[in-house]
């Protein structure tokens, strides 16, 4: 190795985070890999892309028939119209005898041993696939589309899943209520995950009614359930599950209101999630303990944005919904990926799949121990959670995967549900 040139990527501060191979960047924090396992160099305005042989983290490959694993691909951004000049830079660094020995592009700390890197628009992206692809361009765990689950798809309206083992066993989306008319009630909405029927919804408080897509209320591209505060959902059978999990959700507000609990039970010291019951950017998350009692522990985070470059968590902000829902830019589509791992951390991605909330473990063991993150995952109803049963919107989607899918595919899963659910773009 005496002698070999090497090439140190670094996107982000290594965190809890933090992963080894991604398909699409996220969490990928840094990387590094020998200069002689560079296969070619392209360039697109504003970056230069190089791609790399043996840098993956698999020895041997078995794909099927129009499947391919991408090679390791590097994004190193510069300003547009010197990426010839910034390619000639790096080969002639690669081809010259004495020079140093690493050659750094660094997002952390803004710099790079390449004068024309430019960080001030983005970061380094580093992408080690760890799925592989079909050749048109998508995921290849299983191209088959369907709002109902069959035998193996891993594509759930519209949203592909990790594979067969990472599949939603709850998915309540827009295909389980097809047979209902718009602006009329839901009572029923079928499951479309992997639990099957005997999850269905099949009651409810109140008169939550099927909403209009592109409706003004809500600027959803799809159609979704509607909730005044007071009215809820009821799951035919409760949903319980201990360990690791990925909860994920869809919904739309149209103006400042408190945000309470969207999931969990009834009891009084009710399991549930998401909301706090004011318009501050906290989420709090309650677990049934490990004795099965009704909750006695919370946990609860501030909803901060989570800054890559410096590794904290900072600039509290949430997107509010008092903006002006006619304008381009005004944020009614939300979307929240949570997910808790087999460690008890966990962790809340946006709509853009950044982690904007993290909670490190606090294990109660069944006891009423402050901020504890383990204690079972239990949900028997979806809207109107807890004592008053308070939540207000409209819901398009919620889901359960019983396991942690991790950084690289929550990120990735958060932005195609945005992509997918939202009317208004987002600036």
């Amino acid at each position: 190795m005496a002698g070999e040139k090497y090439f140190l990527f670094q996107r982000d501060a290594v965190t809890e985070f933090s992963t080894v191979a991604s398909n699409t960047g996220d969490g990928l924090s840094v990387l590094a890999i020998p200069a002689s396992k560079l296969s070619n160099v392209a360039a697109q305005p504003g970056e230069v892309i190089m791609r790399f042989d043996d840098a993956g983290i698999y020895d041997d490959i078995y794909l099927a028939s129009s499947e391919g694993m991408p090679k390791t691909r590097i994004d190193v951004p510069c300003t547009v119209g010197t990426e010839a000049q910034l390619i000639e830079q790096i080969l002639t660094f690669l081809t010259k005898d004495g020079a140093k020995s690493v050659m750094r592009f660094d997002s952390v700390s803004n710099t790079s041993t390449f004068s024309l890197t430019d960080f001030s628009s983005k970061a380094v992206s580093s992408k080690v696939p760890n799925q592989p692809f079909l050749y048109s361009g998508a995921i290849a765990n299983d191209p088959l589309d369907s709002g109902r689950v069959g035998s193996d798809t891993t594509v759930f309206d519209g949203i592909t899943f990790p594979n067969p083992a990472l599949r939603p066993y709850l998915d309540y989306n827009m295909a389980g209520i097809t047979g209902i008319s718009e602006l009329a009630e839901v009572a029923a909405w079928v499951n479309s995950g992997t639990g099957g029927t005997a999850y269905n919804i099949t009651s409810n408080t109140g008169t939550p009614y099927k909403e209009r897509k592109l409706a003004g209320d809500n600027s959803l591209s799809d159609n979704s359930v509607s909730l005044a505060s007071g009215e809820t959902l009821h799951l035919n059978t409760d949903f319980e599950h201990d360990g690791a999990y990925t909860v994920y959700m869809v919904y739309s507000i149209n103006s400042v209101r408190p945000i309470h609990p969207i999931y969990g039970t009834n009891a009084t010291a009710y399991s549930g999630g998401f909301g706090s019951g004011d318009t501050g950017d906290t989420m709090v998350f309650r677990h049934e303990d490990t004795d099965a009692n009704n909750a006695l522990a919370f946990a609860n985070i501030s909803g901060n944005e989570y800054n890559t470059k410096d590794g904290s968590i900072q600039d509290n902000r949430v997107d509010g919904p008092e903006k002006d829902r006619r304008l381009t830019g005004a944020q009614h589509c939300y979307v929240w990926v949570i997910r808790r791992d087999e460690d008890y951390n966990m962790y809340v991605h946006d709509y853009t799949g950044d982690v904007v909330g993290f909670i490190p473990r606090v294990i109660g063991n069944g006891n009423a121990v402050d901020f504890s993150t383990d204690g079972r995952l239990k949900i028997n109803r979806i809207g109107g959670v807890g004592d008053n049963n308070e939540f207000a919107g409209s819901i398009a989607r919620f889901g359960v995967v019983k396991d942690d899918i991790g950084t690289s595919d929550a990120a990735r899963i958060a932005r195609e549900l945005f992509d997918k659910y939202t009317y208004y773009e987002v600036k």
